[in-house]
């Protein structure tokens, strides 16, 4: 079901050479549909370029369920989960 799980990931590679750095290509991907909604081309993998990418996906796709990063620790990856707001009684 699309919207359900959107991994985000980054990985530094030479991606335009000739341009005298590394920038890291950050992906934000819909898990259901094999669909990249965000890539930003950014000097470091961090809050910054993540959270801007999330605000763009919001702004044209929509909230999603769960957020799926995997920050290269030891300590592992982190799921993180939107739930619903209950009713009032």
């Amino acid at each position: 079901m699309r919207g359900m799980l959107l991994p985000v990931d980054g990985s530094p590679r030479d991606w335009i050479p000739g341009l005298g750095w590394q920038p890291d290509l950050i992906a934000l991907l819909d898990d259901a549909a094999n669909e990249v909604y965000e890539a930003i081309l950014c000097e470091e993998e961090g809050t910054k370029a993540i959270l801007s990418g999330l605000r763009s996906v919001i702004e044209k796709e929509a909230l999603f369920c769960s957020l799926y990063t995997d920050p290269g620790q030891p300590t592992g990856a982190a799921i993180f989960s939107i739930r619903p707001r209950r009713e009032k009684r």
